[in-house]
């Protein structure tokens, strides 16, 4: 709990990284590029994405390109994984792109510069989110402009590193949401959530390409049924007795218990769930929570579940 997990296979200079958030939270993991992984030469690198985002380079902050002894620090989704290839940094005369995602891989992101004016096309990111896109120039002259996906935006240059802070279109609402809530008097837990109507669309789209029959008692076991929008109260060190009661826009709602085990085994539990597949979509709802003092448990808090993150092109206004 609360942690990040991960492994390194490096071969002198170059290799590969996996990491991996069991949490619901998404939490920071942080790793050295020295020999804590293997990494027993070399002396400037590149991060460069395999799993989610093939192709994404994951840049240091002001430069880009990393040194050997750095500290990598990468926010990590709930329940995510990211695999990242480590190489030495390559001389070439290519302008290189970081913290870009191609949202479509005929059309990947690229750079172009004309006039001291840097172009950037197709980079994408998830709806809602913030993030800086860098960019390595060929040389540290002073560019007039920068533009991503034909929009010209703020930006900061330091030598041959340029990067611009950016802001995707839509209402974000990602892998493993999670839910703001607020913790009040009696172990009353009050908070607002919306669900875009892109995430129902979704969930639509996997029942027409996987329709299968789930029979009653596959309804009964969380990990099956994945159409389903669900809504997860986590706890650690649950026990199965302890109740817990949900209310949405005021109307008390079911909460069935949670097994890691196609059967209630008491062992097994990790907490409540509640099909919130037929909520309405784009319409802040309104939950509350009510349970018991805790003792040894402790709350995580209250995620979404079957979402999977979505990406698009579009800069918010």
């Amino acid at each position: 709990m609360d942690q990040v997990d991960g492994t390194a296979s490096i071969i002198r200079d170059k290799g590969f990284l996996f990491l991996f958030n069991p949490n619901y939270k998404a939490l920071p993991a942080r790793f050295h590029l020295d020999a804590s992984i293997g990494l027993s030469s070399g002396e400037k690198f590149v991060l460069r994405e395999i799993y989610p985002n093939e192709g994404s380079r994951v840049g240091k902050p002001g430069a880009g390109v990393w040194n050997y002894g750095d500290e990598v620090e990468l926010l990590l989704g709930g329940t995510s994984a990211i695999v990242l290839e480590l190489l030495p940094e390559a001389n070439s005369s290519e302008i290189s792109i970081f913290g870009a995602v191609t949202v479509d891989p005929p059309k990947p992101s690229s750079a172009k510069l004309e006039s001291d004016v840097l172009d950037l096309m197709h980079v994408g990111g998830e709806p809602g989110s913030e993030k800086t896109v860098g960019v390595l120039l060929r040389d540290a002259s002073q560019l007039k402009e920068m533009k991503v996906n034909g929009k010209a935006v703020a930006f900061n240059q330091s030598g041959k590193y340029a990067s611009s802070a950016i802001r995707f279109a839509g209402r974000s609402f990602t892998h493993s949401q999670e839910v703001a809530l607020e913790k009040g008097s009696n172990g009353r837990w009050d908070g607002l959530f919306l669900v875009p109507a892109r995430i129902r669309q979704q969930l639509l789209q996997r029942k027409e390409s996987w329709p299968i029959p789930w029979t009653k008692e596959d309804y009964e076991t969380t990990w099956l049924v994945p159409e389903r929008l669900l809504l997860f109260v986590q706890f650690a060190d649950p026990d199965d007795q302890m109740e817990v009661k949900m209310w949405i826009d005021g109307t008390p709602f079911e909460l069935k218990r949670a097994y890691s085990s196609v059967r209630q085994h008491r062992a097994s539990f990790v907490g409540f769930y509640a099909d919130l597949s037929s909520i309405a979509p784009d319409m802040t709802h309104e939950i509350r929570l009510e349970m018991p003092v805790l003792g040894t448990a402790r709350f995580q808090g209250v995620f979404f579940d079957n979402v999977e993150a979505e990406y698009t092109e579009e800069l918010a206004p």
